[in-house]
């Protein structure tokens, strides 16, 4: 039997971290609701993706206003992205305003939010500053500075025979190309990518499936802290070994039958009456902890 769909980085992980849910959301169709955090991370890198689309020689900005005009660019481009006009394959979604609105309980909430967005990319915005002003000195217009910072390319899609990913940026820095993940969520191991280094492998070598260029490293930017992860890649080894995972992951996955999916009740963030973190039991960060735990009859 032919595995159905393509592979994706987050279905191996997914898989990785629990068989069980994996089978469930992939296998039984049940798909986790809409969340705020969710909602936030799509919207935050949307507004990154807008804001590397500057054009320096019809903006404001210039080497002597920068520190000023900068934030209010961030400010205009936070209200563009949150009100803008959506579609996905062709058809239109709701505007991130919209489901802000949706997933928050209220009015309050829904603010809440918003200000959080907007300390992220805050955040985002200082590191950014940090590395423009080390142009500075070196630039006569803030055209050349922009361009010294700005990223090669944004949202970039790998999608080969068998794989579909999407690399959030990429940048060249001394001559090293450097393939860009944004993780916008609460937790995170300071300047710690090894959790992320699957992924970070698989971007690699789908890029050189592509491009025939194997990244030099991949980051890890923790966008809500300002911190970056870097995890050099293994140019001689990268493209085999996560060939082999594919393939493997395409091997474990063919079955229809729930008893080849087991649960992993050693998953950091199993919350199953039966997980090995008691600490855990019954928090509902799983969503499918009702039908681990029986609750939910799977049909």
């Amino acid at each position: 039997m032919a595995y159905k769909s393509k592979v994706s980085a987050s279905k191996i992980n997914l898989y990785h971290s629990c068989p069980r849910r994996f089978y469930l959301k992939y296998k039984k169709g049940i798909q986790e609701p809409k969340t705020e955090a969710l909602v936030k991370g799509s919207f935050v890198h949307s507004i990154i993706e807008e804001f590397y689309k500057l054009n320096p020689r019809d903006c404001s900005i210039t080497l002597r206003n920068y520190e000023i005009e900068f934030p209010k660019y961030m400010d205009s481009v936070i209200e563009k992205v949150l009100k803008a006009h959506r579609t996905s394959f062709g058809k239109d979604v709701p505007t991130y305003e919209e489901e802000l609105k949706e997933v928050t309980k209220d009015k309050f909430e829904y603010v809440k939010a918003l200000v959080d967005v907007k300390k992220i990319m805050r955040n985002f915005l200082t590191l950014f500053l940090i590395q423009f002003e080390q142009t500075v000195d070196k630039s006569e217009f803030f055209a050349q500075s922009w361009y010294s910072c700005r990223i090669k390319f944004s949202e970039l899609e790998l999608s080969t025979d068998d794989f579909i990913g999407f690399i959030d940026s990429g940048i060249e820095k001394d001559g090293k190309l450097i393939l860009v993940d944004y993780k916008t969520s609460k937790y995170y191991k300071l300047s710690y990518v090894e959790d992320y280094e699957l992924q970070l492998n698989l971007y690699a070598a789908m890029y050189y499936k592509l491009f025939d260029v194997i990244p030099d490293y991949c980051c890890v930017y923790f966008v809500r802290y300002g911190i970056q992860g870097y995890h050099k890649i293994d140019k001689l080894n990268v493209v085999r070994e996560m060939e082999y995972i594919i393939n493997q992951f395409k091997e474990n996955t063919i079955s229809d039958n729930i008893e080849d999916y087991p649960m992993n009740y050693d998953y950091m963030f199993c919350t199953c009456k039966d997980c090995t973190n008691k600490k855990n039991r019954g928090k509902s960060w799983c969503y499918y902890e009702k039908w681990c735990n029986g609750e939910i009859v799977i049909n």
